[in-house]
């Protein structure tokens, strides 16, 4: 099956939203783990994993932004894991509920619904080609 970018310009948007927004959460929780810990109420090591994960979708999406034409199948890769780190943050909101302090769970609810809405906005900027 073949896919088309509908808007490329309200794409490259979304991504440089999605590298700025998961660049700058990932590069704060690997840079003051202990201190936001503290704040959290998460371990050290949740707030490390959840960084270095959110840096990994951080970095494909600053590649399709700066891409002069779009890969649509890392395009579709990135949604495909936004959509599944969606789920893996909701389960993770699930666990960590009872221990989180308020700023924690407050975090927990954003990396759902901000990921979630990534997600949903860049995917659906790709339609089939008929």
């Amino acid at each position: 099956m073949h896919y088309t970018i509908k808007d490329p310009s309200a794409l490259r948007k979304l991504l440089w939203a999605d590298t700025i927004l998961g660049g700058g959460t990932a590069i704060l929780g690997l840079l003051f783990f202990n201190v936001l810990s503290n704040f959290m109420g998460l371990t050290t090591t949740f707030i490390v994993v959840v960084s270095g994960v959110t840096l990994m979708y951080a970095i494909v999406a600053f590649i399709l932004a700066n891409q002069k034409s779009v890969s649509i199948p890392l395009l579709r890769l990135l949604v495909q894991a936004n959509w599944l780190w969606t789920g893996v943050s909701a389960v993770l909101f699930f666990l960590h509920y009872s221990s989180a302090k308020v700023l924690g769970i407050i975090f927990l609810i954003l990396q759902i619904l901000v990921v979630g809405g990534l997600a949903y906005l860049e995917g659906s900027q790709i339609a089939k080609k008929i």
